[in-house]
């Protein structure tokens, strides 16, 4: 599909097409189909729509090495895997075919009722489609129990906050309810709500499972080669962990609709968004570090976009995660007003005095700091909200080994192996601080043992506000758009409050077919969406000034 001018988002609308329904249509072949008889037309499926989707992506800017790692996260699912929902049809046409089964086999059954006297799957004289079921679900069987022996080797992989939260090393979770019966059960059974629970979403997630954990390895194993080259610590390890988060990928799933505010976005800016997501040099900076290194060295760090994020005015991407927080509490309302006024902090115009001031006004709800959103209780505290949004590729960030003086420290350094282990811990303590725990005796906190001593701390943000009684909520998000579990709550709450009598949902929902039509699915699209393309438009900016002092002699 070609970019006319006056098509803007015409590689969104690009990307969406070849991802949204041309990767789909081999999903037909794979259900109907033997998995021996689709093996070839599954390779070829994957090679022609990765090289679209990397072709439409700008990829060619990149490195070999980068653009088969990209191509790899984008046969990821967007939601809890990282990718960009590009279907790996050669490792998973198997389960889409066992699923088919699944779906069919009790109608199969009340057409033929001689079916189950015929034997199990895997007789010799059974039917060639119904023996290559019987294979294939063997080979799910054994592959389910190899990925949670995985699981529970990741799940003996720890860390202990300085809050004395403990955390296991990430990874996608299965589904709850997953369970793969003996096939001689599973044939003869007419529980209807096993065969729904093993639907091709649920069958697919044992190989996602795995392609996961192996795109981890392959992503540190990146990130070792590359160390000599890189400026962020693990940039990619943490990249895939962030972008596997909640939220990470709602965005991706708010398609272009005239009637939603901010989901028609310029293709500069789009693709943008997706190259950051999937490792890629920044095609918009190209042009700008292309001349630049003519002069000088132009380090990964720049071309990955990096470099103009962190130097970057953060208050846009904040303002914007903020303003899409702040319109999904202001949209629920109780009938009788019991849910207490709702305010935007205001932490003046930048200038000094303007800040002082502020901090003046809100000092008798927490003296010190501005909160970003405040609640006011009727009659009892008040809730303070924080909102944080920060980027998990940091340059030098704080490893939390602590010291014999001042006890544990958070760490900004987990980030390749545990979700949000380059932010969450850290903003933690600056912002509700921690409590002393341990025996100073032990020496500061071993983070892998759990051992050892925390201090407390008396001059974070919130202090005052605690002193004080008021409620203090602190809602996380990183750049990729992935949105810490307290966020998560929130929006569930709210999604909750919504659906009841006694209050009025007031959330503009798009008029397309196509955009989120719940209240929990319209605002994580729409919290993800303000915070990831608020970077990826400080990038286009970036690009352009760029540019623009090429142009009239200024150094790159």
């Amino acid at each position: 599909m070609r970019a006319p001018e006056n098509v803007p988002n015409a590689r969104c609308i690009a990307l969406h097409t070849a991802r949204l329904v041309a990767a789909s249509i081999p999903y037909h072949w794979m259900r109907c189909m033997p998995p021996n008889q689709t093996a070839a037309a599954a390779a070829h499926a994957d090679h022609v729509i990765a090289d679209a989707i990397m072709r439409i992506l700008g990829a060619g800017d990149s490195p070999a090495d980068r653009v088969e790692l990209a191509t790899a996260t984008a046969t990821m699912p967007s939601e809890g895997y990282g990718g960009v929902d590009i279907p790996r049809f050669s490792a998973i046409h198997a389960s889409c075919y066992a699923a088919s089964i699944c779906a069919c086999w009790t109608t199969c059954r009340r057409i033929n009722p001689l079916l189950p006297t015929i034997g199990t799957a895997l007789d010799a004289d059974a039917p060639a489609s119904l023996a290559a079921f019987g294979h294939t679900w063997t080979d799910l069987q054994q592959s389910l129990g190899r990925l949670r022996a995985k699981h529970q080797t990741h799940a003996t992989n720890t860390r202990t906050w300085v809050n004395a939260e403990k955390h296991a090393a990430f990874h996608p979770k299965l589904p709850p309810k997953l369970t793969l019966p003996d096939l001689a059960e599973l044939l003869v059974d007419d529980n209807r709500t096993q065969k729904i629970a093993l639907s091709q979403r649920a069958l697919v997630s044992v190989a996602s499972g795995h392609a996961w954990l192996e795109l981890q390895e392959r992503s540190a194993a990146f990130d070792a080669a590359n160390k000599a080259h890189a400026t962020a610590v693990d940039r990619e390890a943490a990249r895939l962990v962030s972008h596997s988060q909640t939220g990470a990928g709602a965005w991706l799933r708010r398609l272009p609709d005239g009637s939603v505010k901010g989901s028609v976005v310029s293709s500069d800016v789009f693709i943008s968004a997706m190259q950051r997501r999937l490792g890629l040099y920044i095609s918009v900076l190209r042009p700008g570090l292309d001349a630049a290194a003519h002069d000088r060295i132009v380090t990964q760090h720049e071309r990955l976009g990096d470099r103009a994020i962190n130097a970057s005015n953060h208050t846009r991407r904040h303002n914007a995660g903020l303003h899409a927080v702040f319109n999904a509490y202001a949209s629920v309302r109780t009938t009788d007003g019991a849910d207490g006024r709702l305010k935007l902090g205001d932490r003046g115009d930048g200038t000094p005095a303007s800040k002082t001031e502020a901090k003046r006004r809100y000092a008798h709800i927490n003296d010190g700091h501005v909160p970003d959103i405040i609640r006011f209780g009727a009659s009892g505290p008040h809730t303070c909200i924080e909102f944080k949004c920060c980027t998990p590729h940091l340059v030098e960030p704080a490893l939390g080994n602590g010291s014999r003086a001042c006890g544990g420290a958070a760490s900004q350094a987990d980030g390749g192996r545990f979700a949000f282990g380059n932010t969450a811990e850290h903003l933690t303590v600056t912002t509700l601080g921690t409590k002393a725990w341990g025996h100073r005796s032990e020496g500061p906190l071993n983070r892998r043992t759990g051992l050892g001593w925390v201090a407390a701390t008396a001059n974070h943000d919130y202090a005052d506000a605690q002193r004080k009684g008021n409620y203090v909520l602190l809602l996380i998000t990183e750049s990729s758009g992935a949105m810490h579990r307290d966020l998560v709550r929130v929006l569930h709450g709210l999604a909750l409050q919504s659906s009841l009598t006694t209050s009025e949902d007031s959330t503009q929902y798009g008029t397309a077919r196509t955009s989120p039509s719940s209240f929990l699915a319209h605002h994580l699209a729409s919290i993800s969406a303000a915070v990831v393309y608020a970077d990826a438009q400080e990038l286009c900016t970036a690009g352009k000034a760029t540019s623009h002092g090429l142009t009239i002699g200024l150094a790159p």
